[in-house]
């Protein structure tokens, strides 16, 4: 069985939390969370790459056991966050292999930092579309995630009102495992007052898609100069089609890239591409292809 363990690292404000599961002398994948998430983003992955890579996630700045650290949350923040962590690793160059909102936070690494980051899989994520000058970012950002900020705000009796509530999730219901229950387990905390809450900050939430939006980083996918992939699932957050990223809108905005497009996984969604089974599989097989030595 894979080993997993956790520790600390320095970084601006504190001290960030991490995972790491398989052996420290294979060679290093970092994974990067998606929005709400924590490194148990790649509690399938991990262990899918045991022998082959050791793969170390942090959890992204506002979230997991890193919800204390300070702002501000914006993408280039949390690249550095990155940098931070290979230098306590003591490396010079990383792998990314960064899902949903990781996918953005690794493609702003390899755009401001080229000299630290080796290679980078995009999954699900990092292709942002041009807004026009008079965009709607409250707008576009209720719409896309509203019920995961109004979730950040709510107050759960126990635990397993918590684990229920994620339960009938539609992207989440049929694929649900143990590893799913940690997950969730994971992202609660105390409220203080005798209930329970989400760890995750809904100030860094909004911060980064504010940011992502509204400044120079949405066009980070286009500056990137390292090798790069990019993996997207069939289906979107709620297993609804069309996807985040259909053919034709990948087909649009990766001309002119150093980005390669290795198509859809089938039978995935955005949050089963690492979250199930099969798509953690694939995913990890494509990193052993393409970011291994």
């Amino acid at each position: 069985m894979t080993s997993y363990e956790t520790f600390d690292f320095p970084v601006r404000g504190g001290q960030m939390r991490a995972g790491s599961w398989g052996d420290a002398d294979d060679p290093v994948v970092v994974g990067v969370h998606g929005i709400t998430a924590s490194h148990l983003n790649f509690s399938l992955i991990g262990p899918e790459l045991e022998g082959r890579a050791r793969v170390i996630a942090p959890d992204v700045r506002g979230r997991g056991r890193s919800s204390d650290l300070p702002g501000p949350y914006g993408v280039s923040d949390y690249a550095a966050d990155l940098v931070s962590l290979a230098d306590h690793l003591g490396l010079e160059r990383i792998r990314l292999a960064g899902h949903s909102m990781g996918g953005y936070i690794s493609a702003t690494a390899a755009a401001l930092h080229p000299d630290r980051i080796e290679s980078v899989l995009l999954i699900d994520g990092g292709l942002t579309l041009p807004t026009p000058e008079d965009f709607d970012a409250d707008a576009y950002i209720e719409a896309l995630l509203g019920p995961s900020i109004a979730r950040l705000s709510m107050t759960f009796e126990s635990p397993e009102a918590y684990t229920d509530f994620w339960k009938v999730h539609p992207g989440l219901k049929d694929y649900w495992g143990p590893h799913l229950d940690e997950y969730v387990a994971y992202d609660l905390v105390s409220n203080g007052a005798g209930g329970f809450k989400s760890c995750v900050s809904a100030e860094a939430v909004k911060e980064y898609n504010y940011d992502l939006l509204k400044s120079d980083r949405k066009t980070d996918f286009t500056r990137m100069q390292c090798p790069t992939w990019m993996v997207r699932a069939e289906r979107g957050i709620f297993d609804e089609v069309p996807p985040f990223f259909p053919d034709a809108l990948a087909e649009s905005l990766i001309p002119g890239t150093n980005i390669t497009d290795l198509g859809i996984i089938p039978d995935t969604n955005h949050w089963t591409i690492t979250f199930g089974k099969e798509g953690a599989a694939t995913v990890a097989n494509i990193i052993e292809e393409h970011l291994l030595p």
